[in-house]
């Protein structure tokens, strides 16, 4: 059985999410709605439901988001039950009819391959669910690894919204707090897959809001998100580049290197361990794990 958890706080969109799941085709999900506390009720809208989905209320006594997001995704989590797959879909995004029966068909091969995460083909909607990008579709069988660098070249896209997790290995990671949740659901494709591979459905689509109400339209955390950006990174080269090719390696510790001289950031020492882990991931991949973990100390992980 698949859980959908809609951590709620914004009522303008919330109908239209709503609307869309019980419009699936195929009704085998339950629907776990966590209130962040949120001052707009949406009970209306969730009574209006009620009859065609099967839901799950509870509304928080306190507010969560506005500090952790992550921890906010957690406690909605402890709200499901049984179910062996669980989503999580932002309050303002919006699935395809044919999501949930997509799903299903491709649950046998999936789990014959021991694959832990689902993701969705999607595209990126306004305020008015006008299309703003291109159809993303992806390869049926992917490297999370791949996954990343393509996001990461502006080639790709990825959100929390798109992906269906395997509670199983779901519970043995959970999400790493990150500030304004910045690049916490790339932490948690990369672990639960454990750096390993995920299974595309592109004949279904999931559409992601962009708008100013949204975290990643907002432009009023700016700062947060540039010290998300450096810490993710910093992991990474800290404690994972074996788990990425010699090519994406580079393309890591480069992509580090831009960011820090985007934010200004950059420092001579930074400057100097980037030139020795490059040097290094070129000819010597043993001393260049040694020399990668110099990054740890300013890493909090």
């Amino acid at each position: 059985m698949l859980a959908i958890i809609i951590p709620y706080i914004k009522l303008f969109f919330f109908e239209e999410t709503l609307r869309s799941l019980a419009n699936q085709t195929d009704k085998r999900f339950n629907v776990y709605i966590g209130d962040d506390c949120s001052p707009e009720n949406c009970s209306e809208v969730v009574a209006k439901y009620s009859n065609s989905l099967s839901i799950k209320y509870h509304k928080f006594e306190n507010n969560l988001g506005s500090h952790s997001l992550v921890s906010q995704w957690m406690r909605c989590y402890s709200l499901i039950g049984d179910e062996e797959w669980v989503m999580f879909l932002g309050d303002d995004d919006l699935l395809s009819e044919n999501c949930v029966e997509e799903f299903y068909k491709c649950l046998p091969e999936v789990e014959l391959l021991n694959i832990n995460i689902i993701r969705y083909s999607s595209i990126i909607i306004n305020e008015t669910s006008t299309f703003i990008s291109h159809h993303y579709k992806f390869p049926l069988v992917e490297r999370t690894t791949t996954a990343y660098i393509n996001k990461a070249k502006r080639k790709s896209r990825a959100s929390l919204t798109e992906h269906i997790f395997k509670c199983i290995a779901f519970e043995k990671v959970g999400f790493i707090d990150m500030p304004e949740a910045w690049h916490s659901d790339d932490l948690i494709i990369l672990e639960i897959s454990n750096y390993n591979t995920i299974y595309t459905i592109n004949s279904a689509t999931a559409y992601i809001r962009y708008s100013n109400l949204s975290v990643s339209g907002n432009q009023s955390n700016v700062e947060g998100k540039y010290k998300a950006t450096l810490t993710f990174l910093r992991f990474l080269i800290g404690f994972k580049m074996e788990y990425f090719s010699k090519r994406e390696r580079f393309y890591v510790i480069w992509y580090y290197f831009k960011k820090l001289k985007n934010y200004r950031k950059l420092t001579f020492f930074n400057a100097m361990i980037i030139i020795i882990l490059l040097l290094k991931n070129l000819f010597n991949f043993k001393t260049f794990l040694r020399h990668s973990q110099d990054l740890r100390i300013s890493t909090n992980f």
